[in-house]
């Protein structure tokens, strides 16, 4: 497990690097296209933060972006409006008000941040002091099942936490061996964690993997998940479909597929370290997908595999996605665009959606305009060719 766990830290921020000229945007064909507005934020960051990080969620408020700083353990928010920092939330690891390595979080307001961690089945509700001033463990659930740490990120595969009615949705994952696992014993991981917080109750949704996930051989069970205001909808890896469900019993299967992905292969039989890291060069694939309330559309993100070159660094290729492209979907969930952004400019990751449309962080590690000292937001709209 440990080496497809590896595998699998690598794909959630995966694929390749070659070249660093901005080019046009291709655009697949549709009546519409995501058009690069010349619009930009940039926010000053100091020396102690990175300029792309693996958390970063607009506030409910829709005016600052709260951003995960790593190196300190803290929560900073930049106001929209002033393009400046306005606050920073020390947390603490250990003691009484502790959470541990901070992996994700979702910052209702300012003084209200629901945090997870790498180390905890936790999850901490802490103010802006930092301050622990609520506590749910969902260590196991209900049945007395274990329940492995949330996944929640904005790094591909983008998962949140979502409220819903008095209850909190966190994201699960298949546990195990995944070499050995069968596709029979991959549906019976729950991938949605359902907490009551009025009955105190954790459970595992019976909803899984799609049923042929695997039938063809091994893919990464990874997936992004997003709430609408009225549905779920699921983005699975492997799988050209999206996956629309209210209640994760009765599920919609819909197509949303890449016009730039043909097929996505299972795992290589041979699955060294070498063979595992060429695989993920090659191999494109479906990451996450967000809702946009402003036009009642959905970004479904997908990455463009390629050969990789003789002489490349692999890990180096599989650890920064190069090539990505962004399938736009209204709310019928019908494609209504899909555009293919610049090789190395855009860190997807990093993205987030106001009024005025789309903003994609252009700190890409490859990009040679990439700024050290700024936090680089470019506006994408939606436009009819």
């Amino acid at each position: 497990m440990k080496s497809k766990y590896l595998y699998f830290c690598l794909i959630t921020v995966c694929l390749s690097c070659n070249g660093s000229s901005e080019k046009s945007i291709i655009n697949s064909g549709y009546k519409n296209t995501l058009h690069r507005s010349g619009s930009r934020l940039e926010i000053p960051i100091d020396k102690t933060t990175l300029n792309i990080t693996s958390c970063l969620f607009l506030t409910e408020t829709g005016t600052e972006v709260a951003y995960l700083n790593s190196n300190k353990n803290s929560i900073q928010f930049y106001s929209l409006d002033s393009l400046k920092l306005t606050d920073e939330i020390p947390l603490q690891q250990e003691g009484p008000d502790g959470v541990g390595s901070v992996f994700g979080f979702r910052a209702l307001t300012r003084d209200s941040i629901y945090i997870v961690s790498t180390q905890y089945s936790k999850l901490f509700l802490v103010n802006n002091n930092g301050k622990v001033i609520q506590t749910i463990d969902y260590t196991r659930d209900k049945t007395g099942r274990y329940l492995a740490p949330a996944k929640i990120q904005s790094k591909a595969p983008m998962q949140q936490i979502e409220f819903v009615n008095g209850k909190i949705y966190l994201t699960g994952l298949a546990l195990g061996n995944w070499t050995s696992m069968t596709n029979d014993q991959l549906l019976e991981s729950s991938i949605c964690i359902e907490i009551d917080t009025v009955k105190k109750m954790v459970e595992q949704l019976a909803y899984s993997y799609p049923k042929d996930y695997w039938i063809e051989g091994v893919r990464e069970p990874v997936f992004s998940r997003v709430f609408d205001g009225e549905n779920f909808i699921y983005s699975f890896y492997g799988d050209e479909n999206i996956y629309v469900t209210k209640d994760h019993k009765n599920v919609q299967k819909i197509p949303a597929s890449s016009n730039f992905i043909k097929n996505i292969p299972p795992y290589p039989n041979d699955g060294d370290m070498d063979n595992m890291l060429r695989y993920y060069c090659r191999t494109s694939y479906y990451s996450t997908i967000m809702y946009d309330k402003y036009r009642s559309v959905y970004y479904r993100f997908a990455f463009i595999g390629h050969e990789p070159e003789k002489d490349e660094n692999l890990m180096k290729s599989v650890m920064n996605p190069t090539t990505p492209s962004i399938i736009v979907l209204d709310k019928d969930f019908q494609i209504i665009s899909e555009t293919r952004l610049d090789d190395n400019v855009y860190w997807v990751s990093n993205s987030f959606i106001t009024e005025k449309g789309l903003f994609i962080s252009k700190n890409h590690p490859q990009n040679p305009n990439a700024n050290d000292d700024k936090l680089v937001f470019e506006l994408f709209t939606i436009e009819e060719l």
